[in-house]
């Protein structure tokens, strides 16, 4: 089992893991658990709904990205709110939720492997949702350079993304 991301959640104290259990080349499934701060067993899951990602602020706004059955979810905790859910649309083959990143303001970037990055955040009329896809430079576009989004955060009404395809910073400015 190759534990792939850790989230500390400082509201409940509970630890977020999801994992990939791999029993030989062509048995690969996907396992995510939650642990008490003293590492106790809270819950495991195998399986369908895969746990893609968890982050949380220090604020405790959680952001858990799940694939269901192919259809990407987010899920989205405000400190003091009841969890907001919302769709994402299909999940293209081989797209990972990478990273999550908080800004100032709260909205969280959730980066994706393919360049797509869902901003997300609270607001006084709900839940306020965009979407931005990053152009690679012409040398970084798979297959030949296998380039794959890792990080994203949002700074000077822009968002800023690590590009594995040599030191490249990929930006676009924030959707109107």
């Amino acid at each position: 089992t190759a534990a792939k991301s850790v989230a500390f959640d400082p509201v409940s104290g509970h630890v977020f893991v999801n994992a990939d259990v791999i029993r030989d080349a062509s048995d690969v499934q996907f396992a995510s658990f939650e642990l008490t701060r003293d590492l106790s067993l809270v819950s495991a899951r195998l399986g369908d709904p895969e746990l893609l990602f968890s982050a949380f602020a220090p604020d405790g706004a959680g952001v858990r990205v799940v694939d269901d059955g192919g259809r990407l979810g987010l899920w989205l905790r405000e400190p003091g709110r009841e969890p907001v859910r919302l769709g994402l649309g299909p999940r293209p083959p081989q797209d990972f939720a990478q990273d999550v990143h908080f800004a100032p303001d709260g909205t969280a970037a959730i980066a994706f492997w393919s360049g797509r990055i869902e901003l997300v955040r609270a607001g006084a009329g709900g839940l306020e949702h965009a979407r931005v896809d990053l152009e690679r430079p012409s040398e970084c576009v798979p297959p030949e350079g296998r380039s794959l989004v890792y990080s994203a955060f949002v700074a000077s009404r822009a968002v800023y993304a690590t590009l594995y395809c040599g030191a490249t910073i990929l930006r676009a400015p924030l959707p109107a």
